[in-house]
């Protein structure tokens, strides 16, 4: 696949980014430009070592290889997270929980947690560097075990690592939790479009193999996902934050910097005080022990590996807390619910967040339009990305769409509804009521952003040079727009230079 020039490499060469928005009538007035928030450095670090052949892969024992790739977005403005989270289950026999907390105990472990293991057996990557996978794919599991009183799942690490696209990285390349996100909350099931097959697959749909990816069902052949996710929250490197959000949430996928020189075998123990090395490997944290003792002193976090059960505790070893830059690229996911045939998922933004954009303000707005293929459905959930914490978002259901040389306006609303979310992450906003939508006619679904402190409140995908392929935007089923408020009357597509930027909200409906 073609891969599209994309702000990567303005960004490599140290070029200040700025987004232009395009209104496409001579003469018009121009908008005022939006900017783009500085990519991760944690990525352009890894970029130059991949460019000068020093990708830290082979640090893992023998015949381990670690590629974990950091994400695009830089979540250091991220605060800690509140006390008051919830396990929320959508499926057979779930059991919705609140863990109401004083603050965090000193010791914890979800192994044990509930009277049983809420979380699944370890498994061996074995020599492909596909880490990503089983700590996201093993948050995922836990979650279900967690929620449905003790019953395992078993998902496909496989279709995981091939089904990725449009990220460009290969079956054997790498990923992060924006890569398994992505993939996660995407879901269509014999659409046309090719890279809409999405979801969860059963491991006994697309089986494992530790030595090659043995298949790549992508496409209109792929058997129905078993699970899809409605959320995840991105969590800040931070020892109370993460401990709260384990605590509430269920394990936490996060990444590290693993050198084999620092294991001890006899302990379990991997004490790296203090690096500046980029992280290279993703585990699954599923709990962790104040009174742990280690070489720099106590506490440790109680780590899931992917390393099969013969290395280790079982699988399992410590990462002192503050070492060894555990805590990057952190996250948690809040629900899933069985695959459905009747919906449709109307979107432009299949990587998801790439790019926070904003117009030097903390408020902006996205919209996307669509057409109704059936002769009716219901608009039941509006879904986002958002990019920092207490983010507050206003949504709008429009019927009537209004397309002029200056943009897109709308009228005729048919539904509205705002709330917060309290963390960065992926968000499914059930309607106050279904809202009826006429086949064959446009509607407008539109969100408005405000983030308190952080100034790119808006949510975009686009391409990234040698990471994303930037050819889908414009051949999903919606259109998305953008705007900065108080500035500009009409919605206009975001790009810059010939790259064009999807706005990352959808439109759930039933049929």
């Amino acid at each position: 696949m073609k891969s599209p020039r994309g702000p990567i490499a303005a960004g490599l060469a140290g070029i200040v980014l700025f987004l232009t928005l395009a209104l496409g009538a001579p003469g018009a007035l121009a908008a005022p430009q939006p900017r783009v928030a500085p990519l991760n450095p944690r990525l352009l670090e890894y970029l130059q070592e991949k460019a000068a052949g020093l990708e830290p892969e082979y640090l893992g024992p023998p015949g381990r290889v670690m590629k974990f790739r950091p994400s695009p977005i830089d979540f250091r403005h991220l605060k800690a997270i509140s006390a008051n989270g919830q396990i929320t289950g959508k499926l057979p026999f779930s059991i919705p929980r609140t863990r109401l907390l004083l603050g965090p105990p000193a010791a914890f472990d979800w192994r044990t947690a509930n009277g049983f293991n809420g979380v699944t057996p370890v498994k061996d990557q074995g020599s492909l560097g596909d880490c990503w996978a089983f700590g996201n794919l093993g948050a995922v599991e836990a979650l279900y075990k967690i929620t449905t009183g003790g019953y395992d799942i078993n998902l496909s690490e496989n279709n995981m690592a091939s089904c990725q696209w449009p990220w460009l990285l290969g079956r054997d390349d790498g990923g992060n939790t924006a890569t398994a996100g992505s993939y996660l909350v995407t879901l269509f099931k014999k659409s046309p479009l090719l890279w809409g097959q999405k979801g969860a697959l059963l491991e006994s749909d697309d089986l494992y193999s530790a030595s090659y990816h043995n298949s790549n069902l992508c496409g209109v052949s792929r058997p129905d996902p078993a699970l899809r996710v409605d959320g995840f929250r991105w969590v800040a490197q931070n020892t109370t934050a993460m401990k709260t959000a384990i605590y509430n949430n269920g394990p936490l996928v996060t990444a590290f910097y693993y050198d084999d020189y620092y294991y001890n075998p006899s302990s379990y123990i991997y004490y790296l005080p203090r690096s500046s090395y980029s992280s290279n490997h993703e585990v699954l944290i599923v709990g962790w022990d104040d009174t742990k003792a280690h070489p720099g002193g106590k506490g440790c976090w109680i780590v899931k590996n992917s390393w099969g059960a013969d290395w280790g505790n079982q699988g399992y070893f410590y990462i002192p807390y503050n070492t060894g830059s555990v805590g990057e690229d952190s996250m948690y996911y809040t629900s899933l619910r069985a695959f459905a045939d009747n919906e449709n998922l109307y979107m432009e933004d299949l990587p998801g967040l790439v790019y926070p954009v904003g117009w030097r303000s903390t408020t902006a707005s996205g919209a996307i339009v669509f057409s109704v293929p059936h002769a009716a459905e219901n608009l039941t959930h509006v879904e986002f990305y958002t990019t920092s914490n207490k983010a507050q978002y206003t949504i709008k259901v429009w019927g009537t769409v209004n397309k002029s040389t200056t943009g897109v306006t709308f009228s005729n609303q048919l539904a509205t509804i705002a709330g917060t979310c309290q963390e960065a992450g992926y968000y499914s906003i059930p309607l106050s009521a279904p809202v009826a939508l006429a086949g064959g006619k446009k509607y407008g679904v539109e969100v408005k952003f405000y983030t308190p402190g952080f100034y790119y409140p808006l949510p975009t995908a686009s391409g990234l040079s040698g990471l994303i392929d930037g050819s889908f935007i414009g051949k999903g089923t919606a259109t998305s727009y953008g705007k900065g408020n108080a500035v500009q009357q009409a919605f206009t597509r975001v790009t810059y230079g010939a790259d064009t930027f999807a706005v990352c909200i959808r439109g759930r409906t039933s049929f």
